[in-house]
């Protein structure tokens, strides 16, 4: 590892700084060069790693590594503002315990502008730890383990589909933007606000826990379900791919709706299904979904729509649910009956080739605002007409 400023060669590549803040008592720390082998020392080397006397230290400096950084627990702690880690192609790698880079460990300190970048940091349960930071940036790095963030305000993580990997990520009280990323495992938010834009999510769940103005947009996920916890309010999910989950999109009561708009539910069981259902669903696409496109089983809190969507081939393998009065669930939209009313509005939505019936509401469960187009719509009498 070398840092940004120049350091002696005596005794071979190190360097030894002191690193200290006002207020802490000051130590001293011995980093490695982390310098790629040389032809001879390669030669000689252990094919099996050891571990780097850099390993634990706490950074004032910005430092850029030269090989693999082998650690036995934490690898590198932020001491400092304006950081950055250039893991440079390498690999900071643990033992199956531990933290690849915190910036947590004065939990009475808050950090601004922490960068870390292309490379790797595996072996760790977490990968990146940060509380108190303001600003940043990780940029294509491939964390095998958690990124955790608790109150993290406007930090980018960001790269291509195949070097910004998340091994999993969890946000607390915090404002972080993910673009251009690939994400596996549970990304969960609480009293976040987050984006994730133009990104792959891959066999997890995308979690929100009263958590206000997140923006989903551009994105595929696949077998990666969305669940939105009670009062998760004005969030707003956009031109997305959902497919290939159980259940795509669960939602939960919110004060304030939230918007489902222009994205395409393909080859789940169900699209969307809600209890104290509180959403505006909007000139989505419903594509052979297996069991229904929507499935409201509990009332809503209004006022609610379903306007402009298409569904289009669903309910042609059911997974045999029915709703509360033992009614099939099968179809494009189905409403179960429910007290009080549900103050929901079904506008000008289209079915073709629907197994069952393309809208299911019996009356009292919707207001019928018109211009739904296919057939059938039932039971009869229906709290909507399809023509």
């Amino acid at each position: 590892m070398r840092t940004n400023r120049s350091a002696r060669a005596d005794h071979g590549p190190r360097f030894s700084r002191t690193f200290g803040r006002r207020g802490w008592a000051g130590f001293a720390a011995v980093l490695p060069a982390a310098l790629t082998l040389s032809g001879q020392a390669a030669a000689a080397a252990d094919p099996a790693p050891t571990p780097a006397a850099g390993c634990g230290v706490t950074l004032t400096t910005s430092v850029t590594l030269t090989e693999d950084l082998v650690c036995a627990d934490r690898a590198l702690l932020i001491g400092a503002n304006d950081i950055t880690i250039d893991l440079n192609g390498h690999t900071i790698r643990g033992p199956g315990t531990g933290t690849g880079i915190s910036a947590d460990y004065f939990r009475d300190v808050s950090w601004t502008n922490i960068t870390v970048k292309n490379g790797k940091i595996e072996g760790f349960p977490t990968a990146i730890y940060y509380a108190n930071v303001t600003g940043g940036a990780v940029t294509n790095v491939q964390a095998g383990g958690q990124i955790r963030l608790e109150a993290v305000k406007d930090l980018t993580i960001s790269g291509s589909y195949r070097r910004c990997v998340l091994g999993s990520f969890h946000s607390w009280h915090g404002r972080v933007t993910i673009d251009h990323c690939t994400l596996h495992g549970v990304t969960r938010n609480l009293e976040s606000a987050t984006t994730v834009k133009n990104s792959r999510l891959i066999s997890g769940q995308l979690r929100f826990n009263q958590s206000d103005n997140s923006t989903i947009v551009d994105n595929v996920l696949d077998d990666y379900p969305v669940s939105m916890g009670t009062e998760s309010r004005g969030n707003v999910f956009r031109n997305n791919v959902f497919k290939n989950a159980d259940i795509a999109f669960e939602t939960g009561g919110a004060i304030r709706p939230n918007t489902i708009e222009g994205n395409t539910f393909k080859d789940n069981s169900i699209g969307i299904t809600g209890y104290l259902f509180s959403e505006n669903i909007t000139g989505n696409r419903f594509i052979g979904n297996r069991t229904a496109g929507i499935y409201l089983g509990d009332y809503a809190q209004g006022p609610n729509t379903i306007t402009g969507n298409t569904f289009t081939r669903n309910g042609h393998d059911p997974s045999g649910l029915t709703d509360r009065q033992g009614n099939p669930v099968r179809g494009g939209i189905h409403i179960s009956p429910r007290q009080p009313p549900a103050s929901l509005t079904i506008t000008g939505n289209t079915g073709r080739h629907n197994a069952g019936y393309f809208i299911y509401a019996p009356p009292g469960t919707a207001t019928d605002g018109g211009g739904n187009k296919g057939r059938p719509c039932g039971p009869e009498p229906s709290a909507v007409t399809c023509r």
